[in-house]
């Protein structure tokens, strides 16, 4: 599994929480569940551009 693929699933997992935490009405939690997902969603972009860059090389 490579970092993208794996940083897509905890980006995920991070909005579901969010999600979760809305809806039971925990605002602070699922602002900083949220937060997190972002950053993981824009970390996940990252690997995937460092990953097509790899291939193109042929590394």
């Amino acid at each position: 599994m490579s970092k993208s693929h794996a940083e897509e699933i905890i980006a995920v997992l991070w909005v579901i929480s969010s999600v979760l935490g809305f809806g039971f009405g925990y605002m602070m939690w699922g602002w900083t569940f949220a937060f997190m997902g972002a950053t993981s969603t824009i970390a996940s972009i990252g690997y995937a551009v460092k990953e097509v860059g790899r291939e193109r090389r042929g590394a």
